[in-house]
């Protein structure tokens, strides 16, 4: 790492140094291997120690994520039973509030995971900051969703006034989220997570069974994401039980540091769903059901690789300095064959098996979306490895790099969906994303090898590279 992260905590203990007093706990398995070794050098990174919990976090990391994400699941259902216009404009709706939601984030979940890893203020002192600020940033999304809607195709959508609690209450769970992630504590969140996905599916079950509608639906998500956001408090309270103090000092800093992640993670935000608009836009509402339920059908797969690369994250975001790296660099190009090959396999499933599982989970109304779905999973297999590079480059701290790579994916796919969607529909929307996850793979990549090859130099070279 350069020199411009003064505030950098070392995994490498300088010799004749005491630990810190209150370790956190990625840095307990070290300091306890240098009582009992005498050694004052601990390990950049022990992987035989840290293996474990990571695998243990991301198990739970899945299960949050996929409980919190019951929605999606809740939404292939309501696509079955309503059909592909009516599924059309609820998950137009969704979109607006998914990208109103990761918008107000402002790159807050994912530097406040690294903030809270490193120990460099106090927890309560932090989520207090995080908590306001993310009741500050939810306001406008009260009407900038319905503003850009009416900009964008003419009409207002009143389903988006319904589903606004769904961005504050997703930012309060991100916030609980960060500090359980960078504690690889994880578990802990889901009674929470269970709460919300509970009350979400028990509201839509009873809006479909006595045939209320969409509407009706709209409201069972939105309350879903209010019990998570309460119960998740509830957990936080828990885990930190100091007084939070709910201001906003130094919440321009932390802003500040989260906004090369606001940039990047707003491009990756709106060039995942892009297609949809656009789809939306020159195609019309069935088309954009017809797509949302190809695309719906790839998302468990990635929640388990994305919640797998946030444990990564958390774990990395400890290591510092040239040898800690090159190890952590070697452990992650020692597992990347291994999980490329079992993608690759998953992916090949996906692909030639795309019309039975389409057809078994949607119906006959939904033949059209077996071509994106083909072609849509072999994004999975992309998004993937591209996840694990991004946590990689993200554990550097080197968030301008994503966010360079994210501008450059969302130029290339609005080209791609303005040249390939015209043409084929929402089969060519769907190769749109393949090539643009193309694009950013191979940025990563080369960035990484870069990196890695100037490590082997030296110091200098290293610093330079990154």
């Amino acid at each position: 790492m350069s020199a411009d992260h003064p505030t950098r905590t070392s995994v490498r203990l300088e010799s004749g140094a005491s630990p810190p007093e209150s370790p956190g706990p990625l840095l307990q398995p070290f300091t306890a291997l240098r009582r009992v070794t005498g050694s004052q050098t601990a390990p950049a990174i022990e992987w035989r120690v840290l293996l474990g919990r990571v695998t243990s976090n991301a198990a739970a990391t899945v299960l949050v994520r996929a409980l919190s994400g019951v929605t999606r699941l809740v939404v292939i259902v309501v696509a079955r039973v309503l059909g592909p216009e009516t599924f059309g404009r609820l998950a137009l709706a969704l979109v607006f509030v998914e990208l109103s939601r990761l918008v107000a984030d402002a790159g807050l979940s994912v530097t406040a995971i690294r903030r809270f890893s490193r120990s460099e203020e106090p927890d309560a002192v932090l989520l207090g900051r995080l908590l306001a600020l993310n009741a500050c940033l939810a306001l406008p999304f009260l009407v900038a969703p319905q503003a850009v809607f009416a900009l964008v195709y003419g009409r207002s959508e009143p389903l988006l006034f319904v589903l606004w609690a769904v961005v504050p209450c997703g930012l309060i769970s991100g916030s609980v989220a960060s500090l359980c992630q960078a504690r690889l504590k994880m578990k802990a969140l889901l009674p929470a997570s269970a709460v919300g996905a509970v009350t979400t599916v028990a509201l839509v079950a009873i809006a479909l069974a006595t045939k209320q509608g969409i509407w009706a639906v709209s409201s069972g998500i939105a309350i879903g994401a209010i019990a998570e956001a309460a119960a998740g408090l509830a957990v936080a309270r828990r885990e930190v039980p100091s007084r939070w103090l709910l201001r906003l000092a130094g919440g321009r800093r932390l802003l500040a540091e989260s906004l090369p992640v606001l940039i990047g993670g707003s491009c990756v935000a709106l060039y995942s769903r892009l297609d949809t608009l656009m789809v939306a836009r020159m195609l019309g509402e069935i088309a954009v059901g017809q797509y949302a339920a190809a695309y719906r059908l790839t998302e468990p797969f990635l929640l388990v690789l994305t919640s797998l690369s946030l444990s990564v994250y958390a774990s990395l975001s400890r290591v510092s300095g040239l040898e800690g790296w090159a190890a952590a660099d070697r452990r992650l190009r020692s597992h990347l064959p291994p999980l490329a090959i079992a993608l690759g396999v998953l992916c090949l499933v996906l692909s030639f098996g795309g019309r039975p599982i389409v057809a078994g989970v949607y119906g006959s109304a939904y033949l059209a979306s077996v071509l994106p779905f083909r072609v849509l999973a072999w994004a999975v297999f992309l998004k993937g490895l591209s996840a694990l590079f991004t946590a990689a480059i993200n554990a550097r701290g080197r968030f301008s790099v994503v966010a360079s790579v994210a501008g450059a994916n969302l130029a290339a796919n609005a080209a791609l969906n303005l040249v390939l969607i015209p043409r084929f529909g929402i089969g060519g929307a769907a190769a749109a994303v393949v090539l643009t996850e193309s694009l950013g793979f191979v940025l990563q990549l080369a960035y990484l090898r870069r990196v890695a090859a100037a490590a082997r130099t030296s110091p200098e070279g290293y610093a330079r590279a990154q």
